[in-house]
């Protein structure tokens, strides 16, 4: 079996190189749902961007876990419905005329994965998708992943679906990272570490899990600093992951149900994925709306109803606040400086502000004549080219009238 996988793993990498509880099982709670409605968006945007420019991908979910309800789909049943309706697109097969575009799938789970070979073996597939199925602890799947696809040019998602917040620690998303050209979506139960940092035992035991794993992934932790805020300590996270991965493209996503708090963190390598992830993400804000307004009609005969936590903390690409905020520092970084059009397409995406968003603040400042603009070419269309595919393009250089 270890052989077969090695040789299957090897069959990514040549394809590459020659293009260069039962309760908990049976239920879906609403953390569940949010973590899949985003997953289930971002994956249905990466896999068919990747398609259209290179016929192969290479997509693992490492914590494949066994779905016991099976008329509520999970991450491996979702992933598989998104791929078989892209491979049957009529414009991606007519660019890939003579050469079928490729897609390998990787489902790891070290207790379970019988039961999902079992019930992907009568669900339809396409025959495009390769799957390969493994049942390891996660360090060892991760050692086989590492020493094997390290040097391919492949791209690659990977899907950790941890269950407790030990089971991945920073050095796996270290290691995981090297692998090159490679997206990860990490899911994390902060609200479990948030919740006991002020515990007695904790602050007293240098040795225990719970401490240990909070230190492991903020550089600069300060006991009770994070008491009244879990967002501090999910910010701490990002601080410690941009720094120690050497990429600045990385946020989190909090999902909230009223009652728990956890969150997913994205790690990517390159800025056009984390655009592509701010404009999934927003997609959460619609979401909540949608769910405030229900539990609203529910609790209306209530006299003492309370808006959910995350109304006033999370603080989406579709909030007043945020683009107010973001709108204030762009225009101090403009008073400080002259940007190029990639400048500030890097400072929306790493503060989380869709593309659209900030094209429309530039282009109200410019109608007020705060802004000059002073373009690379004198052929140019008299554009703030302020667009996704403008990312490493600099076309011109915007400066803010004193």
């Amino acid at each position: 079996m270890k052989e077969k996988f090695k040789e299957y793993l090897l069959k990514v990498s040549i394809y590459s190189m020659n293009k260069n509880t039962c309760d908990f099982f049976c239920k879906q709670t609403e953390i569940t749902k949010q973590k899949l409605e985003l997953y289930n968006w971002y994956i249905e945007k990466f896999a068919i961007t990747l398609l259209m420019a290179t016929w192969k991908i290479f997509i693992a979910d490492l914590f494949s876990w066994a779905w016991y309800n099976w008329s509520e789909k999970w991450s491996p049943l979702l992933l598989i419905d998104i791929l078989n309706k892209l491979l049957t697109d009529n414009t991606l097969l007519n660019k890939y005329k003579y050469n079928s575009p490729q897609v390998f799938l990787l489902f790891n789970d070290k207790n379970n994965i019988e039961e999902l070979k079992q019930k992907l073996e009568n669900y339809e597939i396409n025959k495009n998708i390769n799957i390969q199925y493994q049942k390891k602890d996660f360090k060892d799947i991760l050692s086989d992943i590492t020493t094997i696809l390290t040097n391919t040019k492949i791209h690659k998602f990977f899907f950790l679906d941890q269950y407790s917040y030990s089971t991945v620690s920073f050095q796996d998303i270290k290691n995981l990272f090297l692998v090159k050209n490679t997206e990860i979506l990490l899911f994390s139960p902060v609200m479990d570490l948030y919740r006991f940092v002020n515990a007695s035992n904790i602050l007293n035991n240098k040795e225990h899990k719970t401490r240990k794993v909070i230190e492991d992934f903020t550089e600069k932790w300060v006991w009770n600093h994070y008491e009244k805020d879990i967002h501090k300590l999910c910010e701490e996270i990002i601080l410690k992951m941009r720094k120690d991965l050497n990429s600045n493209y990385i946020r989190y996503v909090l999902l909230d149900d009223w009652k728990r708090k956890n969150a997913l963190f994205y790690i990517s390598w390159h800025i056009l994925w984390l655009i592509k992830f701010n404009g999934v993400a927003s997609k959460l804000w619609d979401y909540w709306i949608w769910k405030i307004d229900i539990k609203k009609k529910k609790e209306e005969k209530k006299e003492n109803y309370q808006i959910p936590l995350f109304w006033e903390k999370v603080l989406d690409n579709k909030c007043i606040d945020k683009l107010c905020c973001f709108k204030e520092d762009l225009i101090k970084l403009l008073q400080n400086s002259i940007l190029s059009n990639v400048n500030i397409i890097e400072f929306a995406a790493i503060n989380w502000v869709l593309i659209s968003d900030v094209k429309e603040i530039l282009k109200n400042l410019y109608k007020d004549w705060k802004l000059e603009i002073e373009y690379v070419n004198w052929w140019s269309t008299r554009s703030i080219y302020i667009a996704e595919w403008n990312r490493d393009k600099i076309k011109c250089n915007i400066k803010y009238k004193s």
